[in-house]
C-alpha cells in the first residue's frame, strides 16, 4: 500500500499564475513612508504572454489602509464580470524600527503576504486556499535525496567553474582532486533509499 504524502492532493502555489504581493507594493512605493495614497496597475505574465491585469489603488494611514483592486475577469462561458473590492492592509512593528505591511485576506482576515487570485474573482492567502508548495508535493525520500546530493553538486560547480586544467603535467590537479573526493562522498541512490527505508519513508 503506498504512502500518502503531505502535499498530495492539494494546489500548490505554482498553480496559481495571478498573485498580488506586498514585495510587488514596496518595490514600486506604494508602501513608502509618507506616501498616503497611490494609483496604479498590475500586470501579470505567463510564459512570456499578457495573462491580464488589475487597477490598484493603496490609501493607508500610519498602520493600516487598504488597498482597492479594480479589473474584469471572464469566465469559461465567455462571461465577463467586472470586480471592485477593498482588501484591508495591517502593519506590525519591526524589532529594528520602522513598520511591515501585511494583507488581510478577504475571505478569512489572517494576515498574509502574499495573496491568490481565485476563479471566482476573489483574492485568497494561501493559508485559506490550503495551497503547499511544489517541494512538499515529492516524497520525503525524494526531498532527503535531493538535500544529500544537492549540496555537493554546488560544491563541485563551484570548482568547476575556476578550474582551468583538470590535469597538469600527467597528473589531476588539486581542484580536479577535491572534485573527485566530492564525487565519491555523494551517496548512491541505493544509500539514500536503503537510508529513508530504516527512516520509514
Amino acid at each position: 500500500m503506498g504512502r500518502y504524502y503531505y502535499g498530495q492532493g492539494r494546489d500548490s502555489v505554482e498553480d496559481y499564475s495571478k498573485t498580488l504581493s506586498i514585495k510587488f507594493l514596496k518595490k514600486y512605493g506604494y508602501l513608502d513612508a509618507g506616501v498616503d495614497y497611490k494609483k496604479g496597475g498590475l500586470y501579470w505574465k505567463l510564459g512570456g504572454e499578457d495573462n491580464g491585469n488589475i487597477g490598484i489603488e493603496v490609501n493607508k494611514g500610519e498602520t493600516s489602509g487598504y488597498i482597492r483592486v479594480t479589473f474584469t475577469q471572464t469566465n469559461r462561458d465567455g462571461e465577463k464580470k467586472s470586480f471592485d473590492y477593498k482588501i484591508s492592509l495591517v502593519s506590525t512593528l519591526c524589532n529594528y524600527g520602522g513598520v511591515r505591511w501585511w494583507f488581510l485576506c478577504p475571505c478569512k482576515e489572517n494576515r498574509c503576504s502574499i495573496l491568490y487570485l481565485q476563479g471566482n474573482g476573489i483574492f485568497a492567502s494561501r493559508k485559506t486556499l490550503n495551497l503547499c508548495y511544489d517541494d512538499q508535493k515529492k516524497s520525503k525520500r525524494y526531498r532527503y535525496m535531493g538535500y544529500l546530493m544537492g549540496d555537493a553538486f554546488v560544491k563541485i560547480e563551484v570548482i568547476r567553474r575556476t578550474m582551468k586544467y583538470p590535469v597538469r603535467n600527467g597528473k589531476l590537479t588539486k581542484k580536479a582532486q577535491r572534485i573527485l573526493k566530492l564525487k565519491q562522498k555523494m551517496p548512491s541512490r541505493e544509500e539514500v533509499e536503503n537510508m529513508s527505508s530504516l527512516l520509514g519513508w
